[in-house]
């Protein structure tokens, strides 16, 4: 049933997860499509996000997942199976937007950079986090404020959007299609 989580690792399943919800309050108010790199160690995923709002959709590899913060609810459905499970969407604190994030704590500009050819302000953002500090860098386009890449000072992550396009985006992507079964997985 979720042969996608172990096609492409649970440990970049759950760091999509937890950076897709800090994407979406990026971008709560726009509307855009972008594909999307998630580098995780040694892990490489690519995917496709589409945000209308305070909605959200991310697809990869026959996994979708559906956050709408307007039911505070996120939905992750496998396409193979036509199965969902749903989760209460968790409030997302700590890796910056284009505005100070609520624990930031220092915001230092690195320079100039580019990224899927859009010229970027680079950012080394430190938060904190239940008394701990944690830094990690951020590429705000310079023509919009998008937030076109995250990162770990490390290099052991990273999120980047390519190919984005501002546009309104269908209303029947932030919805469980029809035919879909609502399943639940102990412990999740």
């Amino acid at each position: 049933m979720l042969k996608q989580y172990h096609r492409v690792g649970l440990p970049l399943i759950v760091t999509f997860l937890f950076l897709l919800c800090y994407s979406v309050s990026f971008a709560a108010g726009n509307n855009f499509s972008a594909d999307v790199i998630m580098k995780n160690d040694n892990e490489i995923a690519n995917g496709k996000i589409f945000v209308s709002g305070n909605k959200s959709r991310f697809e990869i590899e026959g996994m979708i997942t559906i956050s709408r913060m307007d039911k505070k609810v996120v939905w992750m459905l496998m396409a193979d199976e036509k199965m969902y499970m749903e989760q209460k969407m968790i409030p997302s604190q700590g890796i910056p937007r284009s505005e100070a994030a609520e624990n930031e704590v220092e915001r230092v500009f690195l320079g100039k950079e580019s990224v899927d050819n859009k010229e970027c302000n680079k950012y080394r953002i430190t938060v904190l986090d239940e008394g701990k500090k944690s830094s990690s860098l951020l590429w705000l386009a310079v023509d919009s404020g998008f937030p076109l890449k995250m990162a770990s000072e490390d290099g052991t992550w990273s999120q980047e959007y390519r190919n984005l396009i501002i546009a309104a985006q269908p209303d029947h992507l932030f919805e469980i299609p029809a035919g879909y079964e609502k399943v639940s997985i102990p412990g999740m």
